[in-house]
């Protein structure tokens, strides 16, 4: 029985978001949250957010990515990521993170990769090709054949400059 799991809705689905206290811990996210909400995150960019907001965002990245359960800097990347795409794009934190976090999985993407995906989000909802939860859903459906083939050439497409 998990003592601190809370059920959340993520664009009308229950999902589980899985408690980090025991794996890299609540103080440590929290601070990182404090740190992130009156400084600069990791890229540079002002993150205006609460603490308690950013404290949510990376409990929403971990459950959906578990294995950044295990390493704290990639959490906090991925996480200040989905919070400058919602900023970005204008939408509520819990669909950035879905969005980014899906089209991550889809393509096995490692942390480090974050900017890089929410740049092409970015591109193809300003360029016309549709919104950002419409593109990381058409992602999500291409069969997985066709995603390790593509992933090489997604890695090694220039940055965007949305």
């Amino acid at each position: 029985r998990r003592r601190h799991t809370r059920y959340i809705s993520v664009t009308g689905v229950q999902t589980c978001a899985l408690p980090i206290s025991g794996v890299i811990g609540m103080i440590q996210m929290q601070a990182a949250a404090i740190k992130m909400s009156i400084g600069m995150g990791q890229s540079g960019i002002k993150i205006n957010e609460s603490a308690s907001s950013i404290l949510e965002a990376f409990k929403l990245v971990a459950s959906a990515k578990p294995e950044l359960l295990t390493n704290a800097k990639a959490l906090e990347t991925v996480t200040e990521q989905a919070l400058i795409l919602a900023k970005a794009s204008g939408t509520d934190v819990p669909t950035a993170v879905t969005s980014l976090t899906k089209i991550m999985n889809q393509f096995n993407a490692p942390a480090e990769q974050a900017g890089r995906y929410i740049n092409v989000l970015a591109a193809g909802a300003k360029y016309g090709a549709g919104e950002i939860p419409y593109l990381s859903d058409a992602v999500g459906r291409v069969d997985s054949e066709i995603v390790n083939a593509l992933a090489s050439n997604w890695r090694r497409a220039p940055e965007c400059t949305a």
